[in-house]
């Protein structure tokens, strides 16, 4: 029996010996193929389109969809453009407007709708974009209203077009921020709160948790009928849409964060967070909840701390909804040098927030070292989307600071942010990590990659089952490498 015993854990040692020797050799041939393709960007797609990527968790669903697939809503129903702004409109134009508006079938018969077609995909996304015209940060978010209304009729469309791109590039799950959830009816005391958080605020005083219950108090009893039947149209719309369009499957998932706008008044803020955390808290769907819009702009900075305030509150009242935060979106020049010091200190530290979305100016942050090393203790990751942070912010290559989060050993994600507006995919995302920082290797990649699944805000047997599906993803993906070179 002893004799027995002894070969199999012989067997398992000479197994486990040559596996892990296989694995080492399979790894220094693909650091050894990368280093010689990093400025051959033709190779590098050619080799990451087949690359496993795991998940795309900083994801904006409205961003994320193509202006084309938009634009064939636009065509389908014959709306109005304007030929000058390029703006569309599906409600009948007066005739004394007539003179700048035509329908899109108008347009086709006198042979101007192929050029305006791509004016407007220009203003709906970074395409031919000159950075002269206007700012480049102020382009990409003045694009959302503009195709609102093609956005918000094609939802069936759009969610499917996101699965099928994720299937193609090899990508097992996203996590996508869909629609706002605001909680914008009028009611008798918004404006009595609103004035007493931003007095609160202007002090940074203490008692504004006390505050913030007496709001959730007023909301939930008083207009508890609005506020439940908006959560329950949300849900049931994400369900719907999951369902109908059959997301999930074997080879792929998709879930939802709730999200609400950073430049409203205070009490409209607040109701948006309130449906937005009851929505996650109901839902199997809905498994986040994010804050969204320029981080520079002047609400956002002055409500700054407030926001913190409330998904502390938040957190408290709903203690198992997860929070992904954009926070410190900024660089130096976009905003005063002092305004760069807090917004990831307290999107951490006061907010509680799970993972970062962003976080570009981590090297101004107060007391940079301290927090970078929490972030590492308290498996707080980080959101890299390179091509919306050279977009938006102009930062990329040396001034990007992803070594420095590595360099910290702080869980590092790559995303995609907004590829529709971006003109951008995953694929290519993971090409700019590997040509811009040429000591990131394989491993670093992979640990990447399985980064975005452990850090995502699924349940544990969620992952565990994703995981274990791309774990026989690298393995095709090595072997099919092994075979070629």
């Amino acid at each position: 029996m002893k004799h027995s015993l002894s070969l199999f854990l012989l067997f398992f040692i000479v197994q486990f010996t040559f596996a892990q020797n296989t694995n080492q050799e399979t790894t220094q041939r693909i650091d050894t193929y990368l280093d010689s393709i990093r400025n051959d960007e033709a190779k590098l797609r050619q080799f990451l389109t087949k690359l496993p990527k795991g998940a795309d968790i900083h994801h904006h669903y409205s961003g994320s969809v193509y202006a084309e697939t938009y634009l064939e809503y636009v065509e389908k129903n014959n709306l109005w453009i304007n030929r000058n702004t390029f703006a569309i409109s599906d409600s009948e134009v007066s005739r004394s407007e007539r003179s700048e508006w035509s329908r899109v079938n108008s347009l086709k018969a006198d042979g101007y709708w192929s050029d305006i077609k791509i004016k407007i995909i220009e203003s709906w996304s970074k395409l031919y974009f000159n950075y002269v015209s206007k700012p480049n940060d102020e382009h990409f978010f003045s694009t959302f209203d503009k195709f609102s209304i093609p956005e918000n009729a094609t939802f069936n469309e759009g969610i499917r077009e996101i699965k099928q791109r994720a299937i193609s590039e090899n990508v097992s799950y996203i996590e996508t921020m869909f629609t706002s959830t605001g909680f914008y009816n009028t009611f008798e005391k918004d404006e009595d709160f609103a004035t007493e958080l931003l007095k609160l605020q202007e002090t940074k005083d203490k008692s504004i948790q006390s505050k913030l219950a007496e709001l959730y108090k007023y909301y939930t009893a008083v207009e508890n009928k609005i506020f439940l039947s908006k959560v329950n149209d949300h849900n049931e719309l994400i369900q719907t849409l999951h369902t109908e369009n059959k997301i999930d499957d074997d080879k792929f998932m998709m879930r939802y964060q709730n999200y609400f706008i950073r430049v409203l008044d205070p009490a409209t803020t607040f109701k948006s967070f309130l449906i937005s955390f009851h929505s996650a808290h109901t839902s199997d769907l809905v498994v986040g909840v994010n804050i969204v819009a320029p981080e520079n702009n002047t609400v956002a900075m002055r409500d700054y701390w407030l926001h913190m305030q409330m998904f502390k509150y938040f957190k408290s009242v709903y203690p198992n909804v997860k929070t992904a935060m954009h926070a410190g979106e900024l660089t130096l020049g976009l905003v005063k040098p002092e305004d760069l010091t807090f917004h990831i200190n307290d999107a951490v530290l006061v907010a509680g927030a799970e993972r970062i979305g962003h976080g570009v100016d981590i090297a101004y942050e107060k007391n940079s070292e301290e927090l970078l090393k929490y972030m590492t203790q308290n498996e707080i990751a980080i959101e890299i989307s390179f091509s919306s942070n050279d977009f938006i912010l102009g930062v990329s290559g040396n001034r990007h600071p992803i070594l420095l989060y590595k360099s910290y050993n702080v869980p590092i994600v790559i995303s995609t942010d907004d590829a529709g507006v971006l003109r951008t995919d995953l694929t290519q995302q993971f090409l700019i990590l590997i040509r811009d920082y040429p000591s990131i290797n394989y491993q670093d990649i992979k640990k990447m990659v399985f980064n975005s699944i452990n850090y995502s805000f699924l349940t544990e047997s969620e992952k565990e089952k994703i995981r274990k599906d791309l774990e026989g993803r690298f393995l095709e993906f090595e072997v099919g490498f092994l075979e070629q070179h």
